[in-house]
C-alpha cells in the first residue's frame, strides 16, 4: 500500500510563517476550560501556545499546532514528548478505581487493570504545573477524591 502525504489546509494562520511551540495547557471540558482555536475556530480544551517569528502568540489546538510547526525545534519536540508522557499519566489517573498519593514532587497512581492486576504510574509535579491550567492546585481539586493523602 502506498503512503499518502497529509494534506495541510491553510486556515486563519499563514503556513509560510515559522511558528515555535511556547507551551501547552491540558484542559477539561467538564471544568469549563477551553477557548476557540486561533487557526481553525474550533472549540479546544487542550491549548498550545505558539508564536510566530515576530513573537506574536496564538492559541491553537494540538492538531493545528502540529500542522503549523511542521519542523519544530528541539525544545518544541521535548515539550511535546513531555506532554505525551503527561497525558498517558492522566489516563491512569482517570481510571475509576485509581488512587493517588503525593510525595517528593511526584504524584503516584495505582489502579486495577482489566486482568485484575495492580498497575502503577507516576507523574511529576513540574509537568502538572506546566500542563494543567491552575497547576497543582487545580489538579488536586480535580482529583481530590482519589488522593489518599491530600494536601
Amino acid at each position: 500500500m502506498e503512503a499518502t502525504a497529509k494534506r495541510i489546509v491553510q486556515r486563519n494562520l499563514p503556513l509560510d510563517v515559522k511558528y515555535s511551540l511556547r507551551g501547552i495547557v491540558h484542559g477539561s471540558v467538564i471544568d469549563g476550560d477551553g477557548t476557540i482555536c486561533d487557526n481553525c475556530n474550533a472549540i479546544i480544551s487542550n491549548v498550545a501556545t505558539i508564536a510566530d517569528e515576530s513573537g506574536k502568540q496564538f492559541h491553537v489546538g494540538l492538531d493545528c499546532m502540529k500542522s503549523l510547526t511542521l519542523k519544530p525545534s528541539l525544545a518544541s519536540e521535548e515539550m511535546l514528548e513531555s506532554y505525551n508522557s503527561f497525558t498517558a499519566f492522566l489516563g491512569k489517573c482517570n481510571k475509576p478505581d485509581a488512587e493517588m498519593r503525593l510525595g517528593g514532587g511526584i504524584v503516584y497512581v495505582q489502579f486495577r487493570a482489566a486482568n485484575g492486576r495492580m498497575q502503577y504510574g507516576s507523574g511529576y509535579e513540574h509537568q502538572i504545573t506546566e500542563f494543567v491550567g491552575g497547576g497543582m492546585e487545580a489538579f488536586i481539586k480535580r482529583y481530590y477524591d482519589k488522593l489518599t493523602q491530600p494536601r
